[in-house]
């Protein structure tokens, strides 16, 4: 860091602290009487003595002294107000969320003044926080999410129990519980305050989480890079990463450690640059706190264990240093006790009972479904298959599931699927944006490995500690497969702060190559432009016009779907055709007369049969069930039969996206 160069919020202080003098007449001590000029109270004659401000007074001076706190005090009141009177005033839903967006941003922006951001930096965080709203829209807790139900139940618990549940109760019950209760408080206001569902309150509550981990995140930026133009370029990457998106707003503990853990690294990374104890305690609290959240704080621990052991190596302040590192030390040690306290309950014995008190319920994995653990699934990496497939599925090794470096860079994108691509996102156009989006990472890969290549000493040693932590949560994620080598085990989202490193760094990468002179630099931020737009575009809720402007017809043979499929088989069972809503079947018959038709699709979806004969056109409707969840079978007979039928079309009208068609006889 330049030596003229600003910490984050020194700059802030200064412009918002009091003088002595200016404190002095609001405390209203003796030496405020050499700058106020007495005034004698009403009803006394003592002369030469000061008026005592009023309660009214003394916040006015203090609103005066602190604009931007007050600022921020005023919209908080104001949105504590609005969900306090929206549901007995019975304002419209548009009303409160207009209001409540309008002065949520106006607080974001003065917060992120005070920090001293410049209004390109401010502008892509506003933006980025809008475009996460705009992805709650349409993203219930559930979706996209990983034990989703199990993190709302383990909130639900505390707020009806005010306990928290044993750790048995369910699959993750067993985590530590800072996270479950924060969540409990938000679930609890809101459904005392009926301002939105209380669910729907958790996922705003991650979106402000979100917002401290790309503060955080950008600060570090700041602190790290020489120009703005870098800067920018690593907000747009933080902000606008496919998974950021992903993590933005779901219920679960990984969206808090992920935040506390950015925040733990920026103390950092403070703390190496200037070796102050005051950044050195944050940063180890940080962790402290993120442990007491998810076991995924373990990485953060261990890198700053290893700056510390680094420091001891310089010349003088190492005493010092020992006092320092001891009571870091004794305050990491309890949050990992604590951490362990509720983990293992159940276990008993040997080296499985140690794994589950130090990983819980993550040492719960069935033989069958553990994957290759060799030296080739971890050196390995299948750049065909990484393009032709970019989703990583936990059933299929041709999605790139055996191979380490294949599934923690799709996972970075997308996160882990489970048999099939979500519907919602993965239709057929978003497939074909996230194939073009893997191209780029990999170019945008090789292009940060080539820049660097050239950089000196010094340009290392600035960003030594973003690449100890980016080398120390891979190396995590690692060793968490090695140990248990699930599918789910290399999933990004263990280790999602990489997100801010990686992208300081690539920003680093053009900065360097552009100070260089080279012709690649351009090139540089042409991929990240590219990239950002394509998540964009992704993650844009566009399915009425893909489902308009992309409707194509599917031709199939009859022969391929004889095969009788029992009533209430699984949707996604082997062997059945799966379709999305752009997509009709087409079946080519020649002349058939058909009397019956016999068909097993989805249970819960509409679909729509026609037929082309001699006679005209004939149709008919099936569905949804109530018969229960899986394949459900029709059998619908035509009066008076469909005669000279040359073609049979099938097509989804209604549903939840996800269309299968099992078997179709026609008699």
């Amino acid at each position: 860091m330049s030596g003229d160069e600003k910490r984050p919020d020194e700059g802030a202080e200064r412009d918002e602290a009091a003088t002595p003098e200016e404190a002095a007449v609001t405390e209203g001590t003796p030496s405020a009487q050499k700058h106020v000029e007495a005034a004698p109270s009403p009803g006394t004659t003592a002369p030469g003595r000061a008026v005592q401000p009023g309660p009214w007074a003394r916040v006015v001076q203090a609103a005066r002294h602190r604009p931007t706190l007050t600022l921020l005090g005023g919209g908080a009141l104001l949105l504590l107000v609005l969900s306090l009177i929206a549901a007995p005033l019975r304002l419209p839903a548009g009303v409160v969320s207009g209001m409540a967006g309008f002065t949520a941003v106006m607080m974001m922006v003065v917060g992120l003044r005070r920090l001293r951001l410049d209004p390109p930096t401010i502008g892509l965080i506003v933006a980025g926080m809008g475009f996460y709203a705009v992805y709650l829209g349409y993203t219930e807790y559930g979706e996209r999410n990983y034990d989703g139900s199990a993190q709302l139940e383990y909130i639900e618990h505390i707020v009806t129990k005010r306990q928290l549940p044993p750790a048995a109760k369910c699959l993750i019950c067993h985590h530590p519980p800072l996270y479950y209760v924060l969540g409990a408080g938000v679930y609890s206001f809101f459904k005392a305050t009926r301002v939105a569902p209380p669910v729907v309150g958790l996922q705003l509550f991650s979106l402000l989480i979100t917002l401290g981990l790309a503060v955080y995140g950008v600060l570090t930026a700041r602190r790290l890079l020489t120009a703005p133009r870098l800067v920018w370029l690593a907000t747009a990457l933080l902000m606008f990463w496919p998974y950021s998106v992903h993590n933005s707003v779901r219920v679960h503990n990984d969206t808090l450690v992920s935040m506390l853990l950015v925040a733990a690294l920026y103390h950092a990374v403070c703390w190496y640059q200037e070796d102050r104890a005051r950044d050195l305690y944050l940063s180890a609290a940080m962790c402290a706190l993120g442990v007491l959240t998810k076991s995924s704080a373990y990485p953060l621990i261990g890198l700053l264990l290893v700056l510390m052991g680094l420091r001891l190596f310089r010349a003088g302040g190492r005493v010092l240093l020992l006092k320092r590192g001891a009571v870091v030390i004794a305050l990491l040690a309890a949050s990992l006790m604590l951490n362990t306290l509720r983990k293992g309950q159940g276990e008993s014995g040997g080296e499985r009972g140690l794994c589950h008190r130090v990983l819980g319920s993550a040492c719960s994995v069935s033989p069958a479904s553990l994957m290759g653990n060799k030296p080739y699934n971890y050196l390995y990496f299948d750049v065909e298959g990484f393009l032709h497939q970019p989703y990583v599925l936990t059933d299929r090794d041709d999605s790139g599931r055996q191979l380490f470096w294949s599934h923690l860079l799709k996972s970075s994108l997308f996160g882990t699927h489970n048999k099939i691509p979500d519907r919602e996102t993965a239709y057929e156009l978003n497939r074909d944006v996230a194939g073009v989006m893997a191209a780029l990472l990999l170019a945008m890969m090789t292009f940060g490995f080539v820049a660097s290549a050239s950089a000196p000493r010094e340009g290392w040693r600035r960003f030594g500690v973003l690449i100890l932590s980016l080398v120390s949560l891979v190396g995590f994620l690692a060793a968490f497969r090695i140990l248990l080598p699930a599918p789910h085990h290399t999933d990004f989202r263990h280790i999602f702060p990489a997100v801010v490193p990686a992208s300081i760094l690539y920003a680093a990468a053009v900065g360097h190559a552009r100070r260089k002179g080279r012709a690649i630099a351009p090139l540089g931020e042409g991929l990240c432009v590219a990239f950002l737009a394509l998540s964009v575009l992704y993650w844009t809720p566009k399915w009425g016009l893909v489902l308009k402007w992309s409707h194509r017809l599917v031709p199939m043979q009859l022969a391929s779907v004889e095969r009788l499929v029992p009533e209430g088989s699984a949707w996604d069972r082997d062997g059945n055709v799966l379709f999305e809503g752009n997509h009709t079947l087409q079946f080519k018959l020649g002349k058939k007369d058909v009397h019956e038709i016999d068909l097993t699709v989805d249970s819960n979806d509409r679909y729509e049969i026609s037929l082309e004969g001699t006679e005209g056109a004939r149709t008919v409707f099936v569905g949804p069930s109530q018969r229960g969840p899986g394949m459900v079978r029709y059998i619908e007979t035509l009066d008076p039969p469909a005669v000279g039928v040359r073609e049979l079309r099938l097509r989804a009208v209604k549903g939840d996206r996800a269309y299968s068609l099992g078997h179709l006889h026609l008699r």
